[in-house]
């Protein structure tokens, strides 16, 4: 059986395949190929046939974000300590674990250790 956290990383690297095919795709398009190219609009499709330089540097800048969002994709995967703990592009997003938050507590209480005793208004 195939656990949450395994379906989730393959669901993400299934996500970053899919964005750089797409990308692929967009690539061969900027750089003047036609195969498929009738599965786009017509206006794009009149736009690359003319060699308008703007169409083919809006294609290549779609790539590049299909790119970035396959990286990204691939990042929202990685884990890393021995608990599984994230620590990948989204770890920010991730509530704070027990762990954390015994540290910042300690954080908090050697910082007014270190400022010494508080005034009382």
């Amino acid at each position: 059986m195939v656990s949450t956290t395994q379906s989730g990383r393959w669901a993400g690297y299934a996500t970053a395949g899919c964005a750089f095919l797409y990308a692929l795709t967009s690539f061969y398009w900027g750089s003047g190929g036609t195969f498929a190219l009738d599965t786009v609009g017509r206006e794009a499709v009149r736009l690359i046939e003319a060699g308008d330089p703007g169409i083919h540097l809006a294609v290549w800048f779609a790539g590049v974000v299909k790119v970035a969002g396959g990286v990204l994709a691939s990042m929202a995967t990685s884990t890393c300590g021995a608990r599984g703990s994230s620590c990948g592009a989204f770890s920010w997003a991730s509530p704070p674990s027990t762990t954390t938050a015994a540290r910042d507590g300690r954080l908090t209480a050697t910082l007014r250790r270190r400022s010494g005793p508080r005034a009382t208004p």
